[in-house]
């Protein structure tokens, strides 16, 4: 058979759409050989050095233990971590979680109110005694709080 007659195409190099239609139709080949085999993931070399080398954490058997039994250790850690000395801070804190309980929970940080609050405590009760008849109630309720925790009753209330 002579090559010379047959009709040849002037292809400058490679089309890239068949090098990238024959790749799609090999994958899917290698894919649906898989299948048949039910094999149900091929992971390359590189990705198994990647994966976790460890199974994923699993919930401990058995029913989870009820929520008194939590809200008991909890109290428990607490009261050991603070030894409960009864003249601390972290004590009168807890000691008056009731009768806040329905306030929300302080944050992290202290607000700009709480910052004023602690600067006109910390002035002295001349300023006190001025400042105090022109708070409202809810400022004075967060002063009470801040005081009952911090340096409780350092002078008496006026009110």
């Amino acid at each position: 058979m002579d090559l010379s007659s047959s009709p040849t195409v002037n292809v400058p190099g490679p089309s890239k759409g068949v090098n990238n239609l024959l790749r799609t139709l090999r994958g899917e080949h290698f894919r649906r050989g898989l299948n048949a085999q039910r094999v149900r993931v091929a992971h390359s070399a590189a990705q198994q050095e990647r994966g976790p080398s460890l199974p994923p954490l699993r919930p401990a058997p058995g029913p989870p233990p009820p929520r008194s039994w939590m809200q008991q250790a909890d109290e428990l850690a607490m009261r050991e971590s603070f030894a409960f000395k009864r003249d601390s801070p972290a004590w009168r804190t807890y000691a008056l979680r009731l009768a806040y309980a329905h306030l929300a929970a302080p944050p992290p940080t202290p607000s700009l109110v709480g910052l004023c609050l602690q600067t006109i405590l910390n002035e002295g009760s001349e300023v006190y005694l001025e400042i105090l008849p022109e708070l409202p109630v809810h400022l004075r309720r967060h002063l009470m709080l801040e005081t009952a925790i911090a340096d409780p009753l350092p002078f008496p209330l006026p009110w």
